[in-house]
């Protein structure tokens, strides 16, 4: 079967990660979130454990199995991949000027997440503590991570490779601002799965 996977430089394991067409096997138990093989039929659900910012598109094999939201798998073919670093930024952007309205969002702020020139100095930040537990809170963290991943995507990709011991880079932060989202806009999760699907069908050239 065909699925995503982002990747870090290592595997969990701290193995070099492997190039294209090359076939990683798992002999031990297949456990979602512990062991094994791990893919995603859509790139939204891969994203959560993202351990850098590279998407890989994998042909999964042998016994397979699901959990959590995730395939996995035996075997693991590494088919194509791509630096989702800026595809990822604009992803988190797209979820920040969703949630603009929830904390009426300066305009310096949302003609920043409109394009990806980064946050205007000293004006974004909300002018009083806001709580993370309330949709505006939220709102705000959507808009902290959004331009934590801009920032992040500038960075040479080598410094935001990732690791077994820090998920690192663009996708940590594009996964904290989904997060933040869903927590504001009622169906976000289906409106970001369509939005990320469409940018990665496009880098990946995908009918």
């Amino acid at each position: 079967m065909l699925a995503y996977h982002f990747a870090g430089s290592r595997l969990r394991d701290g193995r070099p990660y492997p190039k294209d067409g090359v076939t990683l096997t798992h002999t031990g138990a297949l456990v979602p979130g512990r062991s094994g093989l791990h893919a995603a039929l859509h790139p939204l659900d891969a994203l959560p454990c993202a351990p850098g910012d590279a998407l890989c598109r994998v042909r999964l094999g042998g016994a397979i199995t699901y959990g959590r939201g995730v395939y996995v798998a035996a075997e693991r073919t590494v088919l194509r991949r791509i630096d989702a670093g800026p595809l990822l930024a604009d992803f988190a952007r797209q979820c920040a000027l969703a949630c603009t309205d929830a904390w009426r969002a300066p305009r310096a702020v949302v003609v920043a997440l409109e394009s990806s020139a980064g946050p205007p100095p000293g004006e974004w930040a909300p002018p009083v503590y806001v709580p993370a537990k309330t949709p505006r809170g939220h709102a705000v963290l959507c808009a902290r991570a959004a331009f934590s991943a801009t920032r992040a995507a500038t960075l040479p990709r080598s410094m935001r490779a990732g690791d077994a011991a820090w998920p690192a880079g663009v996708a940590r932060f594009a996964w904290l601002a989904a997060s933040a989202m869903q927590h504001v806009v009622p169906d976000a999760r289906s409106m970001q799965a369509d939005w990320l699907q469409a940018q990665v069908d496009l880098a990946f050239q995908l009918p």
